[in-house]
């Protein structure tokens, strides 16, 4: 029989709370091979997962969360959830109903269940996780417009998956998400799709908001992430798997996008 739990209140390990301008932001703790009931939560929330692996069943339907996942829940709906070998951790980021009054949230607020993995929001994501740790004034300002941006770019997600995106440009994406590692570039990518560079770059960034290089270093950098939070690989090791041709040009290409350092990251994000 499924149960109703507030937001606040999860049957697992609560490591750290924080409530910032009508957010409630909660960092949780799961044992190895934990299964969590079926059940639902009053408020509508996202949960990043900050470690670990998971399936949840929702609705008659399966999907599969990793680190850098993000899954937006609306209120009340039921799920269950089963963690694997490693256990995990996530963060959740309840949206209370006093924060739903204001426009401003309304305005990028999905309007249904979803489950998403970005690089531009795994990097968004990274910086809230490293803000909510630190305890100042400075970083209450800093989270609640992490929240608000990754709100808007799961808004993006959701439009720019509903929109009919040309096949070829879909399939650079899954080009790069398959190959980020090797050596590709715009013209080798166009050929193996068979569009023009011109188009498919113009094209490209159109849908994505970003040119395909960009992509493909979020990409690469998404990839690092796991490695960092989920093995002990040197970071050097885990440069060149990603493709980036040494440690210095991957440490300057993380910072830059993830805000934090590899080691900082690798420090944040494993079990503590």
């Amino acid at each position: 029989m499924a149960s109703r739990l507030p937001s606040s209140r999860f049957p697992v390990i609560i490591l750290a709370s924080r409530e910032v301008a009508g957010f409630v932001l909660t960092e949780t703790g799961y044992l190895p091979n934990q299964k969590l009931d079926k059940h639902s939560h009053d408020s509508a929330c996202f949960v990043v997962v900050i470690q670990g692996t998971f399936t949840e069943t929702y609705r008659e339907k399966t999907r599969s969360c990793a680190p850098s996942s993000v899954i937006f829940r609306p209120p009340e709906e039921l799920h269950a959830d089963h963690f694997h070998d490693a256990g995990g951790r996530c963060l959740t980021i309840d949206i209370s109903a006093r924060r739903l009054e204001r426009d401003d949230t309304h305005s990028v607020m999905p309007n249904d269940s979803a489950d998403f993995r970005n690089p531009f929001l795994a990097a968004i994501t990274a910086r809230l996780y490293h803000e909510f740790r630190e305890a100042d004034d400075a970083s209450r300002l800093a989270i609640e417009g992490l929240v608000l941006e990754m709100m808007a770019e799961a808004s993006r997600c959701i439009i720019r998956d509903a929109d009919g995106k040309p096949r070829r440009v879909e399939r650079a994406k899954e080009i790069i998400h398959e190959q980020f590692s090797a050596d590709l570039s715009l013209s080798k990518i166009a050929q193996m799709v068979e569009a023009h560079p011109v188009y498919l770059a113009r094209e490209f960034r159109r849908r994505y908001h970003c040119t395909i290089g960009e992509y493909i270093r979020r990409r690469r950098v998404q990839s690092a992430c796991r490695q960092l939070s989920e093995t002990d690989l040197p970071i050097v090791e885990i440069a060149l798997n990603g493709g980036f041709p040494d440690q210095s040009h991957f440490s300057k290409t993380f910072k830059r996008l993830m805000g934090v350092t590899p080691t900082q990251y690798r420090a944040a994000f494993r079990l503590r």
